[in-house]
């Protein structure tokens, strides 16, 4: 009993705000993953640019298949962000 991890401290956590803000647990975990997600595309650009660059990673740099992979990825990231603030805006699909 005196160790305090695991989900109830992940639920204490998450309790303590929800409550001051009269959100669900569950709304402010989705919220956080949508923050998370608009920052996202911000990582992955530089290092698909880095990556894709001989100069900075002599041997190691990307093929082509590898780099068209990344920047599939990191578009469908940014086009699912526009869609998410669309819908957030009143938009509809």
């Amino acid at each position: 009993m005196a160790e305090s991890f695991g989900l109830f401290s992940f639920r204490k956590s998450v309790n303590g705000p929800s409550r001051l803000l009269k959100f669900s647990p569950l709304k402010i975990i989705v919220l956080s993953q949508v923050v998370l997600s608009f920052t996202l595309p911000f990582a992955l650009a530089p290092l698909v640019i880095l990556t894709r660059r001989e100069q900075v990673m002599g041997d190691l740099v990307n093929n082509r298949r590898t780099n068209a992979l990344a920047y599939t990825v990191t578009a469908v990231i940014i086009v699912l962000n526009v869609l998410l603030l669309y819908q957030q805006f009143g938009g509809q699909f």
